[in-house]
């Protein structure tokens, strides 16, 4: 087979289905029209060579990586400017990725790593944008009219070397002023930047060692796909393995905010990993935690390892950063430091925290406008404000966040939070659990360490009608993430999936635990009285029923908003446990 070196350009359409299910005529129709008018032309005047046709996506060759980069930019530009009148949430963008590299020639197919990076790249780019390599960068700079923003060291999936990766966006400025992204905020900061060291093995088994590097290598990826968060390659660290470290020194060497370490000791059989993380501005620990397991299934418990670390190192970095931003006067405080502030008050579980956590994010919106995380916010705290409330989900509050979490997403495709969110919505709004489980399942695809979307999807399939396959998802989830203050709603999943099964006096326990973090809402003492009366605990039914009358004295079982559950029975049962316990109909 004959090898050359060519450069690849990787394109694919952004968030095809959802703009299918929308409008699939007119997709079809404007998608023909792009490919025939703008797209098929570039490739033709560039000397683009189409490999193959994947979907809604393409694979080209160019003989000049200078070439492929200046028809990228001519086709994002071009859709763009063709694209300008279509409501946002139909408008068509491509994501593109561009390497240059050693490839393999069978025919008319290519295949090499020069390939798979161009693939890999392409899913990383932005909506209508182009992500490059670093070898791009410096064979094409002063030679075409854009520049591209550096983003740092990033693993990629499948590939044992990371990749320093360059981004570029339509409707960003030209070299000739400075690069800068006009829709940038002007005081947006960069996001927590994480060393993670590698852990030490302290066994002689040369098995052991192989596992703790294993280790290292999963977490370091678990955090490359964490949302709002920025992680060092392996090859920034690995020189500080098995020395002594000033992470301070570390902080300022290598631009991180948070040091990673731990270690792994074995003994009969069992293992123990230990981790800790450092903010590295003043040495001061932040959090630790061991994790014991059996040897006997390494990879799962590499795996159950990593989400815990994982989990819990981004919840206290959320809760650094807010900290830092409290104290600050509003109006001083960067896009950033808000979002972060707004996290802590979605934590805190109450009505006011809520708002404040909804102002917080308009205040974002108002000031930079598509700001994809602040969307996505704001749309889960119209979604929280409702879950306090026993009653159906107002249709215009659902309307309001609907539609922003559908621009959040096309904004940013590859936001696992975002998914997650829109997962909440359509159960929580529209009972819509098949779709539900599909947007469970694509933040797990972004990220399969975020410990929400497997609570997520666990209820989901619950509310499917499978709380036994169900369940153990959702206990998975929180003994990864159990100090988490938010995730009370881990437990009340449990709570209802118990319920769901028939199983009253699980249910009523996982939620008198649910209440310890959340509080007794109307609406879970509403539930606590159901499952009382199921186990004929007709006077603890009562009691709950009436001081929850007392806060909504107005409240009927008619007025009560339905479970999410695919089988009707389910809230019938709950129902008619508040008819035991006498509320009125």
């Amino acid at each position: 087979m004959e090898r050359r070196l060519s450069a690849i350009f990787s394109a694919d359409m952004v968030g095809f289905s959802r703009l299918m299910e929308a409008d699939e005529t007119g997709t079809i129709e404007r998608q023909k029209t792009h490919r025939r008018d703008l797209i098929d032309p570039a490739f033709e005047k560039f000397n683009g060579r189409i490999v193959k046709e994947i979907g809604d996506g393409v694979l080209v060759e160019f003989p000049s990586v200078v070439a492929a980069v200046e028809c990228a930019v001519t086709i994002q530009r071009a859709i763009l400017e063709q694209e300008m009148d279509v409501e946002d949430d139909l408008r068509i963008q491509y994501r593109v990725g561009i390497n240059v590299g050693d490839i393999i020639v069978d025919g008319d197919d290519i295949y090499g790593d020069g390939v798979n990076i161009a693939a890999r790249l392409e899913k990383l780019a932005k909506p209508g944008g182009i992500c490059v390599s670093g070898t791009v960068v410096s064979q094409v700079k002063g030679k075409v009219d854009i520049e591209f923003e550096d983003h740092g060291e990033q693993a990629l999936k499948n590939m044992k070397e990371p990749c320093r990766i360059w981004q570029w966006a339509s409707g960003s400025s030209t070299a000739s002023d400075g690069g800068r992204d006009n829709g940038s905020a002007s005081q947006a900061v960069p996001a927590p930047t994480i060393a993670v060291l590698p852990f030490d093995s302290l066994s002689p088994d040369t098995e052991m060692e192989n596992f703790t590097d294993g280790l290292t290598d999963e977490i370091i990826a678990a955090f490359s796909r964490q949302t709002g968060m920025t992680v060092l390659a392996r090859s920034s660290t690995k020189v500080f393995k098995g020395k002594a470290v000033d992470v301070i020194q570390i902080g300022k060497q290598l631009g991180a905010h948070y040091v990673l370490e731990g270690s792994v000791r074995t003994a009969g059989g069992r293992v123990r990993v230990m981790a800790q993380l450092t903010d590295t501005a003043n040495g001061n620990h932040l959090w630790g935690e061991q994790y014991d397991g059996d040897l006997s299934d390494m990879f799962s418990l590499q795996d159950d390892v990593t989400l815990g670390i994982t989990a819990a190192a981004r919840s206290q970095i959320h809760v650094k950063d807010a900290k830092r931003a409290r104290d600050l006067p509003r109006d001083e405080l960067s896009d950033g430091e808000l979002l972060a502030l707004a996290s802590q008050r979605m934590q805190a579980l109450s009505a006011e925290d809520f708002r404040e956590a909804a102002d917080l994010t308009e205040r974002v919106i108002d000031r930079s406008g598509d700001n994809a995380m602040a969307l996505a916010m704001s749309a889960s705290c119209v979604l929280l404000l409702n879950e306090l409330d026993y009653r159906e989900v107002r249709e215009k509050e659902a309307a309001i966040a609907n539609e922003r979490i559908a621009r959040s997403i096309q904004l940013n495709e590859e936001s696992d939070y975002a998914h997650f969110v829109r997962g909440r919505l359509l159960l929580h709004f529209g009972k819509q659990i098949e779709l539900a489980v599909a947007e469970a399942e694509r933040a797990l695809e972004l990220n399969p360490n975020y410990t929400y979307a497997h609570a997520l999807l666990g209820f989901a399939i619950i509310c499917q009608g499978d709380p036994d396959r169900g369940i153990p998802l959702i206990e998975k989830a929180l003994r990864a993430d159990s100090r988490r203050a938010g995730n009370y709603n881990f437990i009340e999943y449990l709570s209802l999936g118990h319920f769901s099964a028939e199983r009253y006096d699980l249910a009523l326990d996982w939620r008198l635990r649910a209440a310890q973090r959340s509080g007794y809402r109307p609406w879970t003492r509403f539930f606590l009285s159901s499952c009382h009366a199921h186990l004929q605990q007709i006077d603890d039914a009562r009691t709950q029923l009436r001081e929850a009358m007392e806060i909504v004295p107005e409240a009927t079982i008619g007025k009560l908003r339905a479970l999410p559950f695919a089988d009707t029975a389910v809230d019938q049962r709950f129902q008619s446990g508040l008819h035991q316990a006498g509320m009125p109909e």
